[in-house]
């Protein structure tokens, strides 16, 4: 199993500042050649496990959001799986879950 080349995190040489300042780059390249940009930033325990799924998700559309990006929030909601991991052995899996109910 190898990691992405766009992985930063737990990688030799690679942190949040290195990850942030190639997307830096890659936003300026895109700019420079005329394409907008638009951006999302979650912090994801905050956003998607202290909160009801459902609740998220009537907010969300609440705030116009539709389409792709709805969809990929609810599916990424959906059925999620952690695993802790030894030197690629699954250590242990378990489900992700809202902290609450709607």
């Amino acid at each position: 199993m190898s990691l992405s080349t766009s992985q930063h995190g737990f990688v030799s040489n690679k942190s949040c500042l290195t990850n942030l300042l190639e997307t830096i780059e890659e936003w300026m390249e895109a700019l420079d050649e005329g394409y907008g940009i638009h951006a999302i930033f979650l912090h994801y325990r905050k956003a998607f496990d202290t909160v009801p799924h459902k609740r998220l998700i009537s907010k969300l559309k609440g705030y116009g959001v539709r389409g792709q990006l709805l969809q990929w929030t609810e599916d990424f909601l959906a059925n999620r799986k952690m695993r802790v991991l030894l030197r690629y052995d699954t250590i242990e899996e378990f489900n992700v879950d809202s902290k609450a109910e709607y």
